[in-house]
């Protein structure tokens, strides 16, 4: 009896045990990856086309100017709009790339440079959105507008020669644009910690009061922390 029942346990057990195509089966039901849904943040979509589209016109009254003014002051509009796209440019890879660790420190000390650094990090997409994809393209269509009018005012008189003129100062503008951007996109990888701290101290002065309540929360509770572990100390 007892070997009998030994066999039919160990055939139960055999029985159980899955077989090497099941083992394959299981193993890539494991392995397989979930799909993963791209989701669509539409009010900041709404948000970005309507300030594209305010800053668009904003920049186009600008350079419509140029009919009424002498050159000089349309080649002074013509280096804003550029400085503009690179300095843009500049901001949104320093912040696309800084460290929050460091700000995290800051704000747990009680700093509000610290709690802003970190808000610009934590949304370091829409930053880079706005100052890459908004005003950068915004400023690089400008400047090709305003370039071919100042082309068109400097070679009026010859239409081969507005032609090869309207050509060459698009191609320097295309030219001083981008090796702006190539330039700069070093210093924003080199120097995006000091960038960021920069621009938190530009958001703390315009916020008026400097912290908010919740800024203000936090500080106040760290402060009755380090009180109380010099209490105890």
């Amino acid at each position: 009896m007892d070997h009998s029942d030994r066999s039919r346990g160990g055939a139960k057990k055999r029985a159980a045990a899955p077989t090497e195509p099941d083992q394959n089966k299981i193993a890539s039901k494991e392995k397989k990856p979930r799909k993963r849904k791209a989701r669509v943040d539409w009010k900041w979509t709404l948000i970005v086309f309507l300030l594209s589209l305010v800053i668009s016109v904003a920049l186009g009254l600008l350079s419509s100017t140029l009919e009424t003014l002498d050159l000089f002051y349309g080649f002074l509009i013509l280096l804003f709009v550029i400085a503009l796209g690179v300095a843009f440019d500049f901001i949104g890879i320093a912040v696309a790339t800084a460290d929050v660790g460091g700000f995290h420190s800051m704000a747990s000390r009680g700093n509000p440079m610290g709690a802003k650094g970190a808000w610009l990090i934590k949304n370091a997409n829409k930053v880079y959105s706005f100052c890459n994809d908004v005003i950068g393209d915004i400023s690089g269509i400008l400047s090709g507008a305003i370039g071919a009018t100042i082309a068109l005012k400097l070679f009026i008189s010859e239409s081969a020669l507005g032609f090869w003129g309207n050509l060459i100062v698009t191609a320097a503008i295309s030219a001083v644009t981008v090796g702006g951007k190539a330039l700069f996109k070093g210093v924003a990888l080199e120097y995006s910690q000091e960038t960021v701290a920069f621009l938190s101290r530009v958001l703390c002065f315009f916020s008026f009061s400097g912290r908010t309540a919740q800024e203000k929360d936090r500080a106040d509770a760290q402060e009755k922390k380090n009180k109380t572990d010099k209490d105890r100390t």
